[in-house]
């Protein structure tokens, strides 16, 4: 296995357990619901691309909130919680 290979597969393993870690945190029944989530972490747990979710707030499908002079994005865990239990295939 090459060098950059070992790379990808090292980061694809660390990738799985940070997803795992967020999913399993979502279903945390102690967590507060209002808890606000990064774009990455969901990205990571709906297994999308942050530009997806960047699209979806524009067009309504999944609002993030807004704060910070950047404007940074975050969502709400019972939004996120929401459109998983409304969209599952």
């Amino acid at each position: 296995m090459s060098k950059q290979n070992k790379k990808d597969a090292g980061q694809r393993f660390v990738d799985a357990l940070n997803k795992g870690a967020l999913e399993s945190s979502l279903k945390d029944p102690n967590d507060n619901p209002n808890r606000l989530l990064t774009l990455r972490q969901v990205s990571l747990i709906l297994n999308v691309h942050p530009n997806t979710l960047r699209k979806w707030d524009k067009k309504g499908i999944l609002k993030a909130v807004r704060f910070g002079e950047r404007k940074d994005r975050r969502y709400l865990k019972k939004d996120i919680e929401n459109y998983i239990s409304h969209n599952k295939k």
